[in-house]
């Protein structure tokens, strides 16, 4: 599937981030977007199959990952209800990975730091 996503696992790694980056600024905006509207968004302006072939392999791992629900042609963000700040509160489950990444980055920074300074 190198022809869909890159030749390299970097190449790969990039292209679905940037694709789940702009697909999350999409859906929290329009909160679902029918398959065909996303198609002519993503498609890049190059009238290749691959192309259509590319976004379906990505909208349908996101699907595996739970990430987005695919609904009767119909794309949306899946939803989960979190108590936050003292009420329960409808959070996607993007964001609340992306926190999570967040929080895991930060502890790798700090690991680093103290490695660093633990040498001064």
């Amino acid at each position: 599937m190198t022809f869909l996503w890159g030749d390299t696992e970097d190449a790969r790694d990039a292209k679905k981030d940037s694709f789940e980056r702009r697909l999350a600024l999409i859906l929290n905006e329009q909160r679902k977007i029918h398959l065909n509207e996303l198609m002519k968004i993503m498609w890049g302006g190059h009238h290749l199959l691959t192309n259509y072939q590319g976004i379906l392999e990505l909208v349908k791992h996101l699907v595996k990952e739970g990430k987005i629900i695919l609904e009767d042609n119909y794309v949306s963000l899946v939803l989960m209800t979190v108590f936050e700040d003292g009420g329960f509160r409808e959070k996607s489950v993007w964001d609340i990975i992306q926190k999570e990444e967040d929080v895991e980055e930060k502890k790798e920074i700090m690991r680093r730091y103290k490695q660093i300074n633990s040498l001064t």
